[in-house]
């Protein structure tokens, strides 16, 4: 990794972390306030959803219902009266629309936020199992997808982790820091993630004719796949681990770190 790129990721882990140890200046407890809110619209056919939020906690769960189900959950903390603080949650602002079987869930809140800890929404979101993708592009916060998905994935972030159970599908991730793991599932041809700051961390299933690219500037990959897996690899940075060297096959599956170590590993596919 060049100098430059070096200090500038310094530079920017020195930013982010000052920043989220901003909100500790204020002296004396803080006050939370709260406001519950539930969406829920009908679908006829394979749902196409997508979720745009600035500062979200959000949770995906799956059901055999034909409808997409909101519960959310607004929160402010500070240090204010409880009517000043309640007043804020007014500046959220929720838009829900939908056009066919295009499902688009926009939420921003109004006013600029000194603290992420204290203007934040949480989100579980229930989809039907049959869903044909899911998309989401966060802020700041968490992404979890707590239940078997079987669809395409798009996410795109600017600060979160996300946390994938089980996916057959397409995956693109897109995001500037972050970590990514997956725990199982087959991953479809022509994925990507790329992130800027961020670790990513996959034990799944690859098609063997499929191409697909995991990349980070800084922090480590970490693949798993079936021991009998047909795959071949290319591979740009430290590589510390490689149980699959065999380059002839017509899968492939590239992976580069500018600063952190490659790991890939085989397991017994039960």
């Amino acid at each position: 990794m060049r100098k430059k790129d070096f200090l500038s990721a310094v530079v920017l882990c020195f930013i982010f972390f000052t920043s989220c140890s901003s909100s500790v200046v204020e002296m004396g407890p803080k006050k939370e306030v709260a406001e519950h809110i539930e969406k829920t619209i009908e679908i006829k056919e394979h749902l196409d959803l997508f979720v745009d939020a600035d500062s979200s906690n959000i949770e995906f769960y799956t059901w055999d219902k034909g409808k997409v189900k909101f519960e959310i959950k607004n929160r402010v903390r500070g240090m204010g009266e409880k009517k000043e603080l309640e007043s804020k949650l007014k500046n959220f602002d929720i838009n829900l629309s939908q056009d066919g079987n295009m499902v688009v869930y926009k939420a921003r809140y109004g006013k600029s936020i000194k603290s992420h800890g204290d203007i934040s929404s949480d989100i579980r979101i229930f989809i039907p199992k049959n869903a044909e993708s899911v998309g989401c592009k966060v802020g700041t916060g968490t992404i979890k997808v707590l239940d078997d998905l079987k669809s395409s994935l798009n996410i795109e972030v600017d600060m979160a982790n996300i946390e994938v159970r089980r996916l057959e599908g397409k995956l693109k991730v897109k995001g500037d820091m972050g970590n990514l793991k997956v725990e199982n599932g087959k991953i479809r041809s022509d994925s990507k993630v790329s992130v800027n700051f961020g670790n990513i961390d996959i034990k799944a299933e690859f098609e063997e004719r499929g191409n697909y690219v995991f990349e980070t500037r800084t922090g480590n990959i970490d693949l798993q796949l079936p021991e009998e897996s047909r795959i071949s690899f290319e591979n740009m940075g430290t590589v510390e681990v490689n149980d699959f060297t065999d380059k002839n096959y017509p899968a492939k599956i590239k992976t580069s770190t500018d600063m952190g170590r490659i790991t890939i590993k085989k397991y017994k596919f039960l």
